[in-house]
């Protein structure tokens, strides 16, 4: 099932969206502080197109700390 937004429904995905925050906010600190709101935005839809392969596949670094649930 595909979800088109979380609107609404933001208290049911908490933890899956608090792990990912943390990883983006992980990698700002310890890794890029001059990543984008578009980095992120491309590796979350990268992630999100790629899904069903390794994690090898994914070229950035945050792409990699990010989890893929």
């Amino acid at each position: 099932m595909k979800i088109k937004s979380l609107q609404g429904e933001e208290y049911e995905y908490s933890d899956y969206l608090g792990t990912i925050e943390y990883s983006i906010a992980r990698h700002f600190y310890e890794d890029d502080r001059q990543i984008k709101d578009k980095d992120v935005l491309s590796a979350l839809k990268n992630i999100r197109k790629n899904c069903d392969k390794e994690i090898s596949f994914l070229s950035m670094t945050l792409k990699k700390k990010l989890p893929k649930t």
